[in-house]
């Protein structure tokens, strides 16, 4: 009988990115011989490779060699060449064999669509719509523009204290509002919650000062 022992590398995410350090300096600046291109190329030559949608294709022939190029003109001069550009020819041809046909949302919209759900609409506060956006100004200007927990005017957004959702009767109340940065959005519910009366208090001190 034939024991076999498995061992098993515990490397810690610190460990793990000290080898990658290791590992991407060592290759950084290696120029691969004329043998060992010729040996990757041929190893990839015919085979095919999965997209997005699960179906296979092969690279088309002298891809690899036209990419390479580009990679290079794009580091000598900061600029990115890459994406996929259609000639005009191919622009003229996909109008022509579009033309007429019907596109994929034909007879799936509305109640025929498989996520109808009955016309509701969404429920949602955007900077864009005007009634939201000057509650949210209004909120930023009773707080001098900054943070009110650390006076920090960087990536600043207008939170309600009350959720919008189960308030709707105060989503434009300005009392209901606080200005935070990032850094001291709540980001959980539980930690939402827990913070409505220090955030209320907050704005109390404000209003009394506004």
């Amino acid at each position: 009988m034939t024991v076999i022992k498995v061992y098993i590398m515990n490397i810690s995410k610190e460990n793990l990115k000290i080898r990658n350090e290791r590992i991407r300096k060592s290759l950084t600046g290696r120029k691969l011989s004329d043998s060992h291109k010729l040996k990757l190329s041929l190893a990839k030559k015919g085979k095919t490779y999965p997209n997005s949608l699960g179906r296979t294709y092969k690279m088309p022939e002298g891809f690899g060699a036209k990419m390479s190029k580009l990679r290079k003109e794009e580091w000598a001069t900061g600029v990115r060449k890459s994406g996929w550009h259609h000639s005009e020819e191919a622009k003229n041809k996909i109008s022509i064999a579009s033309t007429g046909r019907p596109g994929p949302m034909l007879g799936r919209t509305g109640d025929l669509h498989w996520n109808w759900k009955g016309g509701i609409s969404k429920d949602v506060h955007s900077v864009s719509e005007p009634k939201y956006k000057e509650w949210r100004m209004s909120v930023f200007k009773r707080d001098n523009f900054q943070c009110k927990i650390c006076k920090s005017k960087v990536g600043l957004q207008a939170h309600h204290i009350l959720k919008w959702a189960d308030f709707p009767e105060l989503r434009y109340d300005i009392n209901n509002g606080i200005t935070l940065c990032r850094a001291h959005h709540p980001r959980k519910v539980a930690e939402e919650k827990r913070l409505i009366p220090t955030f209320q208090e907050l704005v109390s001190v404000s209003t009394d000062s506004y």
